[in-house]
């Protein structure tokens, strides 16, 4: 839990220090979470009714 908390304050810190600025490592990796979520929500909506029923 300790080193969760630590993490989470540098987290905070860095963002607040303006450090996800200008990096591209961390667009990125924002790009692939954002493409995840899309191409999620995606194929969610092509389920068909009877898919739907089947869960």
């Amino acid at each position: 839990i300790e080193q969760h908390v630590k993490e989470e304050i540098f987290v905070r810190e860095g963002l607040a220090l303006g450090l996800d600025q200008d990096d591209p490592v961390i667009r990125k990796r924002i790009y692939s979470k954002v493409d995840f979520l899309v191409r999620a929500q995606l194929e969610a909506k092509q389920a068909s009714d009877e898919d739907l029923l089947a869960i």
